[in-house]
């Protein structure tokens, strides 16, 4: 294998570095391979001056001048997507208006001069091909963050946590919260509300509400979940066409939380059903009250779906296949040398600024 110090670095771009994308895709393997995360705009210009390549997560359109100064400076690009937002932005109701331009044709187009691209799940690559999106795609699967959870030594309140986004909060006051009420009538609880603000959901009788208070950090989020020590973690999902294009990575939470998982009976969780490692529910409140009154009165069964899931996540979310298309990028692609990265680190950041520039007067024109 090439030496670290003589095969460079793959960057890697992000709107939102500390998020679940970054850390779980590609944050939990900088201690693996030689790759370097950068926020954007930030420091950008002298991270592209030593990257043998560049990987830009998620966003297309608002990384224009980043992608544009790239391929000046002649560094091969790449794309990473775990989301379908050419099927995303058909539905603003649920994630607002920020996709409206990732229409097939508008990708297309802006992934031309692109090396390759990166995509979190087989469903998402077929998507690509039928759309003819791009020719070079490869599969790029999260990587498990390590566990987390303290040693549960001492009996305490059962704990029940929602850790999920905005789009999964309908269906999560619907159908989850009021089984959970029902659940403390038998039992006290604790559930833990992150996402919601203090006093959002109604007060309960032998039910404690946590209001965990929102962190930027993806990590950081799960440790203070964590803290509290997780029984039961609920990920409800709504109605929507991009969740047959995602990877069923909150399998990956539950672990990190030391939590039994029930995730709603729809893609891409209902894959999952048969394999032991968590409780599947339709979205009723019915079916949520049952497989959370399952869960709280059997010891034994949370026990054992937490130990079928760690062996999942170590087979599945392993992170050895990305290491090794990260290690091919960097055979593919060679280090730049000390004058090619003199000469980059010299032009890169009047290249972006004359890039936005650019951008101002074409916006100021109605050119784009």
């Amino acid at each position: 294998m090439i030496e670290r110090a003589a095969r460079g670095y793959v960057l890697v771009v992000s709107l939102v570095p500390l998020d679940a994308s970054t850390v779980l895709f590609f944050t939990n393997l900088a201690d693996r391979v030689p790759l370097r995360v950068v926020g954007y705009p930030g420091r950008i210009a002298s991270a592209l001056s030593g990257a043998s390549a560049v990987i830009f997560i998620r966003g297309l359109f608002e990384f224009r001048e980043a992608i544009w100064c790239a391929r000046a400076l002649g560094i091969p690009s790449y794309y990473f997507l775990d989301d379908n937002f050419m099927l995303i932005r058909r539905e603003p109701e649920l994630y607002g208006r920020f996709y409206d331009r990732y229409t097939d044709e508008r990708v297309r187009e802006k992934l031309r001069g692109f090396t390759g691209v990166l995509l979190a799940t087989e469903a998402l690559m077929q998507y690509f091909r039928d759309a003819r999106l791009h020719e070079r795609l490869v599969l790029y699967p999260p990587a498990a963050v390590a566990p987390m959870a303290p040693p549960n030594t001492a009996p305490r309140t059962l704990t029940v946590a929602f850790f999920g986004g905005v789009h999964r909060r309908e269906a999560f006051v619907r159908h989850v919260f009021p089984a959970v009420c029902r659940v403390a009538e038998d039992m006290t609880v604790r559930l833990l509300a992150a996402g919601f603000d203090e006093g959002q959901l109604p007060p309960a009788p032998q039910m404690e509400i946590v209001y965990p208070p929102y962190q930027q950090s993806y990590v950081l989020g799960l440790q203070r979940m964590a803290e509290y020590g997780v029984d039961i973690l609920v990920h409800p999902s709504a109605r929507t066409e991009n969740n047959a294009y995602k990877n069923p990575h909150v399998l990956i939470n539950a672990r990190a939380l030391g939590a039994a998982a029930i995730f709603s009976n729809a893609p891409p969780y209902d894959a999952i059903a048969t394999a032991g490692i968590a409780l599947i529910s339709d979205n009723t409140e019915d079916a949520w009250h049952a497989a959370l009154t399952r869960l709280a009165l059997d010891a034994q069964l949370r026990c054992d779906l937490k130990t079928r899931l760690a062996d999942y996540c170590a087979r599945h979310f392993s992170g050895d296949s990305n290491v090794g298309i990260v290690d091919e990028m960097l055979h593919a692609h060679a280090p730049p040398g000390a004058l090619t990265r003199l000469g980059r680190s010299i032009v890169a950041a009047p290249l972006l600024g004359f890039a936005r520039v650019l951008r101002r007067i074409k916006n100021q024109f109605q050119l784009v």
